[in-house]
């Protein structure tokens, strides 16, 4: 590990120091655990940041120092992975359980009656361009005449089947946590 000796203690504290190398790791990440050694109260220099910043395929790692007397206590939190389940303040998330807060979240099936719904509904929607194509590729006088019956309602068919099927591609489908099995939509929690 490179050491920098005695730099001077300029945040008040106790004369002079030595900043030891805790890491390596690029720009984002080491600005990233920075801010959470600072927020558990380790002064933290990251070296090399502005010429990373300004030229990154030059310099790819940022030097992360902390006082070698902090070092140990750094590596700790460091290694130590982030809460994802606090039960303090947490974002009210699409994707958070309501229950036990945690993120281990599965998109259930439609139920098989609702997509039995769905199905149809494409069906329908594929009808006039199938006809049309029949027509064309088998010219037949029983053909032609459904056609041109239903070629008078065919944009009505279509607006109708688009309007009142557009619902269907936007239906809430439940959710599921893998944790704690609570089952809920986006509307009622």
């Amino acid at each position: 590990m490179p050491v920098v000796p005695l730099v001077p203690d300029y945040a008040g504290g106790e004369g002079e120091y030595t900043l030891v190398t805790l890491c390596k790791m690029p720009l984002m990440e080491a600005e990233m655990a920075a801010v959470k050694l600072q927020s558990e109260g380790i002064q933290v220099t990251l070296t090399d940041r502005m010429m990373a910043s300004t030229d990154p395929w030059v310099i790819t790692q940022v030097r992360v120092q902390v006082r070698e007397t902090d070092l140990e206590e750094a590596k700790a939190i460091l290694a130590r992975p982030a809460v994802d389940d606090g039960e303090g303040e947490y974002a009210d998330e699409e994707w958070r359980c309501p229950k036990c807060h945690r993120k281990d979240i599965e998109l259930l099936k439609l139920p098989k009656a609702w997509r039995q719904v769905r199905n149809a509904w494409v069906m329908l929607l594929i009808v006039p361009v199938l006809l049309r194509f029949l027509r064309s590729a088998f010219p037949d006088p029983t053909l032609d005449a459904i056609a041109k019956s239903l070629g008078d309602w065919t944009g009505l068919y279509v607006i109708v089947l688009l309007v009142g099927g557009v619902w269907l591609l936007f239906f809430k489908r439940q959710k599921k946590c893998r944790n704690c099995g609570h089952q809920w939509t986006h509307a009622n929690k």
